[in-house]
């Protein structure tokens, strides 16, 4: 039979105190589980370490002998497992990212996190990046990875990465996209009728206000299976579509990039919990390895 420390820590208060029914109410243990916790240590031991009577209990031969071998091993490793409860970390981190990041590259951060905190649990939420701000400044979400840290003024953001984004065509394309009548012949797909990534390639390198979009659709993956049917164009977040380029589903159309970044963002003062401290600090530690 296994000893367990609760048995020894029971031991020790009722040979501390000279009384089960003490040591019960002082560990908050009714008085027939603390007995039995003592006598499966003796069981356990094959000795009797206490004789009982009218006034008490008392330590036998047997049991004064266990006490001195175990006082000096007791308190350490009570100290020790105390440090060690005292830095686990619990509860639920809620989190918005855009779709194709949280796929790449977020998930990949979450899991590495829980496999150093097993007791931490996730909410996360594939939005938009006005929901994304949106959620952070209503307290519903505890972070938010946003490309543009300036729409997020009630809250803190820090760098994560560096990130570009790239114009994308399906393989086959073989069709030049890199003057103003290019532009006029291309169709695009895009996440939404005002995305962000694609008004601001066409404003940076055509001058341009507007171009033809044939489908809209708020998922990176989707927009991917969409690119790879027909020729169409694109202007995506590189990590976003890294692999359909190398299994040459896709390919970079033009030399034309967009440079821009991600920010881990939280309400002010949010990331003052600890999990929260712990799961940012993590985040830009593997953002900067």
């Amino acid at each position: 039979m296994s000893i367990k420390l609760a048995y020894l820590e029971s031991f020790a208060l009722v040979a501390e105190l000279g009384s089960i029914s003490e040591a019960a109410k002082r560990v908050e243990l009714s008085q027939p589980a603390l007995s039995r916790q003592v006598k499966l240590l003796e069981e356990s031991l094959g000795q009797e370490l206490f004789t009982r009577d009218h006034t008490g209990v008392h330590l036998t031969d047997a049991g004064k002998r266990f006490q001195q071998a175990l006082s000096p091993l007791l308190r350490p490793l009570q100290g020790l497992l105390e440090e060690s409860a005292a830095e686990r970390i619990d509860g639920e981190i809620t989190l918005g990212t855009l779709e194709g990041i949280g796929h790449s590259t977020i998930m990949g951060m979450i899991l590495a996190f829980r496999r150093l905190h097993p007791t931490v649990g996730f909410h996360v939420e594939f939005l938009k990046e006005d929901e994304i701000v949106e959620r952070l400044r209503a307290g519903r979400l505890d972070f938010g990875v946003l490309t543009r840290p300036e729409v997020a003024e009630s809250c803190e953001c820090e760098p994560l990465f560096a990130e570009r984004s790239v114009l994308v065509t399906r393989e086959a394309n073989k069709s030049p996209l890199e003057t103003p009548r290019d532009l006029e012949r291309a169709a695009f797909v895009a996440y939404r009728r005002d995305d962000p990534l694609l008004l601001r390639f066409l404003t940076e390198h055509f001058a341009a206000a507007a171009a033809s979009i044939v489908l809209t659709v708020n998922s990176h993956r989707a927009m991917v299976e969409a690119l790879a049917a027909a020729d169409t164009y694109a202007v995506m977040p590189w990590r976003s579509v890294e692999r359909a380029v190398e299994a040459r589903l896709l390919r970079v159309a033009s030399a034309k990039e967009l440079a821009g970044g991600l920010y881990l963002a939280h309400p002010k003062g949010k990331a003052q919990r600890r999990r929260h401290r712990a799961f940012a600090e993590h985040a830009l530690a593997l953002a900067r390895a």
